[in-house]
This record gives C-alpha cells, structure tokens and sequence, in this order.
C-alpha cells in the first residue's frame, strides 16, 4: 500500500506543531547543545521507525492493521462508536472509530498520527528524566548515558504505529511526567492513569497506589470534588475490573485459576506454531525470567530483526550485572523513587509475562515498553558509583 496525497497531508499536519516544538526547545539556552541534538535525533529515529514499522506490518501481516481498520476483535458486534468501548483491544478499536471509519483515512495516516502520539511520550520521559538528572547533577557523572534507554530500537518500533504499546508508552509516560514533577500535576497523573487501565487493565491496577498519593494534596483542598473524583475513578476502576476478568475468562481470583489461565494462554499460543516459540511449559520460573529478560542470545538470531533484538538483550545484561556489582560494592539503592517504583511495576510484568509469552517475538514486543524503565535506574546507579570508582585506589 503506497502513500497517497492525505497520508502526506496528515504527516504534515503531524509533524509541523512538533517541528515547532523542537525549534522551541532549540532556542531554549536552558537546554544543552548535547540535550537539544539528542531530541532531535530522537525525532528523526522515531520518524524513521513509523515507516519502517508500516512497512513491515503491510508486507507480513500483525494485529495492528486489523486495530486501525477495527476488525482485530469483532466480538463486541459493535454498531456505533460507543458499541466499540472497550478495555484492551476494544479500547484501541474505539479510539480509532472516528479517523478511520468516519474520515476514512488510511493505515499509512492512522501510523503518523500514533507515532505522533508516542514521540511525545518520549519526549515526555526524556524531560523528565532531564529533570531527575538536573536535581542530582552534582553526584552523577557520564550523565548522558541515562539518555539511551530512549534511542532503544525495540522501544521505536512498536510504538511507532498503530498499536497498544503506543498508548501503553503515552500512559506511563504521562505517570512519570506527573509524578517525577516538583510540581502538583492532578490531570496529567489521571490520563495516564486512565490510558494504563484501558489499554492494559493490569498496568493500570499496579499504578493505582501511585495514582492516590499523586491526588493526596488534592483530597485535602475540596470534599466535595474529592469526592467527585473518587467516585469517577472507581467507576471506571470497577468497570475495567470486570471487563478485564470477563476477557480472561476468571469466574474468581485465585492461584488455581492463575494457573489454569497460564496454561490455556501457552496451548493459545502453540496452536500457531510459531517459529520463534520457546518451551516455556517444560522450564522452571528461573529457566522462564532468563527467557523473557535474556533471550534470544546472539548465537540464537535468525534474522537481521532478531539479532537486534539481541543485541539489545545483551546490552541489558551487560548494565544489570554491573548495576548488581555495583549494589554490592556500594551496599546501597540510591535511585529516585519514582525510577524505583517504574523498576519494581516492571520486573513484576516481566514475571507475568513468563506465566503468558512463549516466543521471542512476544518477548521483543512486550518488552520493549518497560526496558526503559528498567535500564534507566540502572544506568543511574552506574553514573552515581563512578565517580567513587575513579577515586578508589
């Protein structure tokens, strides 16, 4: 499917207020030229991910064509915009209602408006994590280094298009932004709230903590907004909870049931008989978190795809096991909390995802969200230990 004249009419309208944006942030003499080249070039890889990603999507096939065209879970029998409402798929499906079928635009189009959408999560993360750096300049060094979990291949890719992870990305980001702020930032904090549980009802039920002590100076100011907005919370709390036991198919919460989900997930996912499966069944949970964290290792790539994603993993083993080392030298966890908290959220996905993923190109999508979130508190260990490791004798 070649590009017609609206798809490069909306990547304009796309890309323009950004380009705007960027000259803003060039002219800003807050900002470094080191900072102000790297969002740029953050831009221009990202740009270069939503045509690459389109292109390998259109030429072998994914669920993501089938959320922009709304037909990658017809099971709703939707008949309007609000028959389409939804959590997980159906959520996307019904954001997507309106530009695809009422305005008809194209997959290309629907590509450039979601890696819009995703380019300011990053930047989103990438001032926030500046602001971290800046109030803890003095007792870090190489601190640029705490930029590269941004430029990770995986993370562009699929959050370049047309998919969940694109939105899962803009919700935690919006979280990070809201709550690494010095500042009280309420709207913020509730639409990536909201945008976690719609997209991924789980993600969002793990945040909700955060969520109430980002609100806690808000509660004291007015009972009866407060009350308001408790009750429009937990409305949609409740009804994302029941919808997301529905789509799991769980009569009851309990490790019997856990477990029977994860078995009845991996016979779903051997019925395809995927090249890249892995025997996730016949491992025990260490065997598992070494698959979902590690694997593919170099030696196992197929492909020029799967030797990046190699790649990457090898980078995150390099960084862990010093990060570790450096645990143990310094006897200390010295990372800001609302890095920490991202880490513990993330490790505790990784561990569902080794009870409900079975191949390597699962791992790779899954993953590339969270990869940030787990290597940029490592990084940050590292940049804070060098500086006592140039003065050790």
């Amino acid at each position: 499917m070649s590009l017609k004249g609206m798809d490069y009419l909306v990547l304009a309208l796309c890309n323009l207020p950004i380009l705007y944006f960027l000259r803003s942030c060039w002219a800003n003499k807050a900002y470094t030229l080191n900072e102000r080249i790297l969002l740029v070039l953050l831009w221009l890889v990202h740009l270069t991910f939503s045509g690459v990603f389109a292109s390998y999507i259109l030429e072998r096939g994914g669920d993501s064509h089938g959320l922009w065209h709304l037909t990658a879970d017809t099971s709703q029998y939707a008949q309007d915009w609000m028959g389409y409402f939804g959590i997980n798929t159906f959520f996307v499906q019904w954001l997507n209602y309106f530009p695809s079928k009422i305005l008809g635009l194209s997959y290309w189009s629907g590509t450039f408006i979601y890696s819009t959408l995703s380019f300011g999560a990053i930047a989103l993360l990438f001032f926030s994590f500046r602001q971290l750096i800046q109030q803890n300049k003095e007792s870090l060094s190489l601190r640029y280094l705490l930029y590269l979990p941004l430029f990770l291949p995986g993370l562009h890719f699929w959050t370049a298009g047309v998919t969940k992870e694109c939105l899962l990305l803009l919700g935690l980001a919006l979280l990070f932004y809201a709550f690494g702020s010095q500042k009280f930032k309420g709207l913020p904090g509730i639409l990536g709230w909201a945008i976690c549980l719609l997209t991924r009802p789980l993600v969002g039920i793990l945040f909700l903590p955060i969520l109430i002590w980002l609100l806690y100076p808000f509660f004291k100011k007015s009972l009866t907004k407060t009350m308001l907005l408790l009750l429009g919370l937990g409305y949609l709390l409740f009804m994302a909870i029941r919808q997301f036991l529905a789509y799991l198919h769980l009569d009851e919460l309990s490790w019997e049931s856990l477990m029977l989900l994860s078995k009845n997930q991996f016979g779903f996912l051997d019925s395809f008989q995927s090249s890249t499966a892995v025997p996730m069944t016949d491992m025990n949970l260490s065997e598992r978190m070494v698959a979902v964290f590690f694997r593919p290792f170099i030696w196992e790539s197929w492909d020029f795809y799967s030797l990046v994603f190699a790649l990457e993993n090898t980078w995150f083993m390099l960084i862990m096991l010093v990060a570790l080392l450096v645990i143990i030298w310094r006897k200390s966890f010295n990372i800001p909390f609302i890095a920490k908290y991202y880490l513990i959220i993330a490790f505790g996905m990784f561990l569902v995802f080794t009870f409900t993923l079975n191949n390597f190109g699962l791992f790779y999508r899954m993953k590339s969200i969270w990869l940030p979130f787990l290597q940029f508190p490592m990084l940050w260990l590292i940049c804070k230990a060098y500086p006592h490791l140039k003065k050790s004798p």
